[in-house]
């Protein structure tokens, strides 16, 4: 039984011996083959669509204004002005016109009446020498009105490309969607507004 002991004892310190002390961790060895590629997984369920968000504003990319200073014009019943368009694009464009009174600031829609009906103005565009032209007259018997000097300081054009590409395969008439908004096209400030001009 002794023996049986100090056998035992001689093992257990020759394996203590043997498992503490172990040498330096040699070099790491070169990288292994790549593992087989498992099976790609099901796909998730689809999430439900959000809600959609509030149209944004308009904007006026297809919109130009432009100011002519008539502050000097009068004494004469005709108000011949070049367009700010080249001749060649004009029939992409549809314009309004807008005379503002100096005094009042009011601004009258032309072609239109002005000044309380008593006058009104006619328009049109002169191919021969490309010019719009204004042709002030009386309502009351349609002789000439002879604009008094100073009595208009502005006249502003509105040029709106008629055809805005909504997509590649559409196209929207930008007067159809002024009408179908409730915007009248005689009242400057509402169209200033729509437009985003003031």
């Amino acid at each position: 039984m002794k023996t049986l002991k100090l056998v035992s004892m001689a093992m257990i310190a020759m394996a203590i011996t043997l498992g503490s002390c172990s040498g330096e961790d040699g070099e790491t060895g070169p990288q292994g083959p790549q593992g087989v590629a498992g099976t790609d997984g099901t796909d998730g369920v689809d999430g439900q669509d959000g809600v959609n968000g509030q149209d944004g504003q308009d904007g006026n990319a297809n919109v130009q204004a432009f100011d002519l200073d008539i502050s000097s014009f009068g004494d004469t019943s005709t108000l011949n002005f070049s367009l700010p368009i080249a001749s060649e694009d004009l029939p992409k464009y549809a314009f309004l016109f807008y005379i503002k009174k100096s005094v009042t600031n009011v601004y009258y829609s032309m072609p239109g009446s002005l000044n309380s009906n008593n006058q009104y103005t006619k328009m049109y565009y002169d191919e021969d020498n490309g010019n719009a032209v204004v042709e002030f007259y009386n309502t009351s018997d349609n002789t000439d009105y002879f604009v008094q000097l100073g009595e208009f300081s502005n006249l502003r054009t509105i040029a709106i490309e008629v055809m805005v590409q909504v997509n590649k395969d559409s196209a929207v008439n930008v007067l159809d969607e002024l009408k179908s908004a409730g915007i009248d096209t005689s009242d400057y400030h509402a169209v200033a507004a729509y437009f985003g001009l003031e």
